[in-house]
């Protein structure tokens, strides 16, 4: 059932909608976890040849805040208007423009396996087990963007439990198939590298079908039908949507090529520079997914409120997102200051490896720090109709701080790995001002506030000439 995410206290509002998307991306680290500890006991090479196939997988989760960010900012407004049959043409033609892209996506990867490898690994080990890993892992995006499609459009109309118990299920089969396929336990071959990315692909595949199993019958407000008004929508709304979807489409891809150069900048330090820093980031993450959830939630309610006019609303949930993120992460960011071997040694016990990772598992604790600010301050401008801010300042962060400073820190000066991850503490922070001096200032709601008034005014003009009724708020 859908929920009014305009009404009732923000604070506890934020909770019962991220702690559903918390569980499920706890779950999905959970294999994530599993599966690198899996891989990990193969030795770094298998690990360096993981990074090197998640790199173009990285590429897609990416390019699929396009799709997510255009679900929460149409669909939770229409919905929040009560009109739901455009809630679903809109639902219908993402979702048909998302299964489209990741189609093309894994044919292309499929059939240039070997050369894309080619580009990020030099060792030979490592380019044999890449090329294993990543010709089964590139069917990935053709399932990827139409599930996270449909787990968005789930959110939008109010629900995270759905897509955290499906993901609760599809996660726990994820993570015992990748044991007893990589080292072949019972009746099942021993598969090695091939055997994890085989168990992402089935698991994956039987989440994309319950999702859709419920959307083609109708659940909640949603319904996954062909539009009465057809597949292509009026020019205004065309317009509209394109206005929002390549901005956010352009920023996914320059992220996704962010990673892209970094691991080509990381590529010389040989496997287990690679490895150290797949470990590292992984275990990173972990407190990335608490400002992941709060991100969710967030968006929700911003665009809800937006979509009745209380802007009041979505910048406490803003700023409350944010103290909540900090409140969850601090333990997490102490621990792994004072512990990195702990952690790195749950994965490998390579020696050189965790020698490496012990100091950068400290350097980017620091980035933790600014994950909520960022990821909430990107959400929300997508949310309220801007997201060219957003795509400018990745764009900034990446390319004009990060790429060229860990260029020049690891080639040119005694850091080496070590300036790599000095350079993302470094893009975090400088991120992470941009966003909290525009929603400080109030520069965020400042175009909505605009296209609001030139809305009402058309509509005055419209009502007065006699062609149009008011529009009945909310």
């Amino acid at each position: 059932m859908a929920t009014d995410l305009t009404r009732g206290p923000i604070t506890r509002t934020l909770i019962s909608l991220a702690f559903p998307t918390l569980g499920m991306l706890v779950l999905q680290q959970a294999y994530m976890y599993i599966d690198m500890a899996c891989v990990g006991r193969l030795g770094k090479n298998a690990l360096a040849a993981v990074v090197v196939g998640n790199v173009y997988s990285t590429i897609i989760f990416t390019i699929s805040m396009a799709f997510t960010r255009s679900v929460l900012h149409f669909i939770s407004s229409a919905i929040s208007r009560r009109d739901y049959e455009e809630a679903n043409a809109l639902l219908f033609r993402i979702f048909t423009l998302a299964t489209a892209t990741g189609v093309l996506f894994s044919a292309a990867y499929f059939i240039f396996v070997e050369r894309l490898v080619g580009i990020m690994a030099r060792e030979p080990e490592v380019i044999r087990l890449a090329v294993q890993y990543f010709t089964l892992i590139s069917l990935m995006p053709a399932i990827a963007l139409p599930s996270m499609t449909i787990i968005t459009a789930l959110r939008a109309d109010g629900d995270t439990r759905t897509s955290f118990w499906i993901s609760a299920v599809t996660n726990a089969i994820d993570a015992v198939l990748c044991v007893l396929l990589v080292f072949g336990f019972f009746i099942f071959p021993r598969l090695g590298i091939r055997g994890a990315a085989l168990a992402a692909l089935i698991s994956r595949f039987l989440s994309l079908s319950v999702l859709m199993t419920l959307v083609l019958r109708g659940y909640g407000n949603l319904k996954l039908t062909f539009p009465k008004s057809g597949i292509l929508p009026a020019r205004a709304d065309a317009s509209l949507f394109l206005k929002h979807f390549f901005p956010s489409l352009g920023e996914g891809i320059l992220r996704g090529f962010n990673t892209f150069f970094i691991v080509k900048i990381v590529s010389p330090f040989g496997a287990a520079g690679l490895s150290t820093m797949m470990i590292c980031q992984r275990i990173i993450y972990f407190l990335g997914i608490f400002s992941n959830s709060l991100e969710s939630a967030s968006s929700a309610i911003m665009g809800q409120s937006l979509g009745i006019g209380a802007v009041k609303r979505g910048w406490q949930s803003f700023r409350q997102a944010n103290v909540l993120y900090l409140s969850l992460a601090a333990t997490g960011i102490a621990a792994m200051i004072l512990f990195p071997g702990f952690f790195i040694n749950l994965f490998i016990h390579d020696p050189e490896v965790l020698a490496i990772g012990r100091i950068g598992l400290r350097i980017l604790a620091f980035s933790a720090l600014f994950f909520g600010v960022i990821n909430l301050g990107g959400s929300g401008l997508n949310v309220s109709g801007n997201p060219f801010w957003s795509m400018l300042i990745a764009l900034a962060g990446n390319y004009l701080i990060q790429l060229p400073l860990a260029y020049v820190l690891s080639r040119f000066t005694r850091l080496g790995l070590y300036g790599i991850w000095i350079a993302d503490v470094s893009t975090h922070v400088v991120q992470g001002a941009i966003f909290l001096f525009i929603f400080i200032t109030g520069l965020w709601h400042r175009k909505y506030r605009r296209d609001r008034a030139k809305e009402w005014i058309l509509e005055g003009a419209a009502i007065q000439s006699g062609t149009s009724c008011p529009r009945i708020p909310g």
